[in-house]
């Protein structure tokens, strides 16, 4: 296995404990800045995590995320990534999933302690969960939208097509096929294709799997956002 990643040391006063979670907010954002191809990705570990998970299934599934296939590291080590920057706190548990406190160590030997320690655990920090918030799809899309309203309409377009994974092709196709070549972006020019698909992905709506897909939050929001336009 590989190395156990820098635990979490939990603050002892209340004031110290604010001044850890402010600077492990900024961490993680700092994180998911540097590598846009994991943000999802390490958003989608810290939702998983808002329950205490064993660090097999949480590894399970950053191997199913969608665009994990194009990332060079494994789950584990961006499992780890997280822990290190104060996102998810990592925990000795036994086989029976309870965890291994200091108190229970407390009469043992070292050779007894390491036998107890059947596995690890992993669960959401407050720092992790304020991120979580910050950075949620929904609030991000929103966001995305309300600063532009009359692109609405094509940004629902492309995430209702993309339902299945498309190619970029056939988005383009998609695109000059509406109202989307008539609106002009802060250069003066007309919007093209690839703004769009880069203003989707950048905003949790879409991601590369396999070709483009709409993730299950940007497609419910566009559910619920497209009798609207209808009015």
């Amino acid at each position: 296995m590989e190395d156990a990643p820098e635990l979490f040391v939990t603050p002892e006063s209340e004031q110290s404990e604010a001044v850890a979670v402010s600077g492990n907010v900024q961490a993680l954002l700092d994180l998911m800045a540097r590598n846009p191809l994991h943000r999802e990705i390490y958003l989608q570990i810290i939702e998983f995590c808002e329950v205490r998970r064993l660090l097999g299934d949480v590894e399970a599934m950053v191997a199913d995320c969608s665009g994990f296939s194009l990332t060079a590291q494994t789950p584990f080590r961006l499992i780890a990534n997280v822990v290190d920057n104060g996102g998810i706190h990592w925990y000795e548990v036994d086989a029976q999933g309870d965890e291994i406190t200091e108190e229970r160590r407390a009469n043992l030997t070292d050779d007894e302690a390491d036998d107890l320690v059947e596995g690890f655990a992993l669960e959401a920090s407050d720092a992790g969960r304020e991120v979580l918030e910050r950075m949620a799809p929904e609030r991000r899309l929103r966001d995305l939208f309300d600063k532009a309203p009359g692109r609405l309409s094509t940004y629902l377009d492309i995430i209702d097509f993309c339902g299945e994974p498309q190619t970029f092709k056939a988005i383009e196709a998609l695109v000059h096929q509406t109202d989307a070549g008539a609106l002009i972006g802060a250069s003066g020019q007309p919007l093209q294709p690839s703004y769009f698909v880069d203003m989707l992905e950048r905003s949790g709506g879409l991601v590369w799997d396999r070709g483009w897909k709409a993730t299950g939050k940007g497609s419910a929001l566009a559910k619920q956002l497209r009798p609207a336009l209808a009015v």
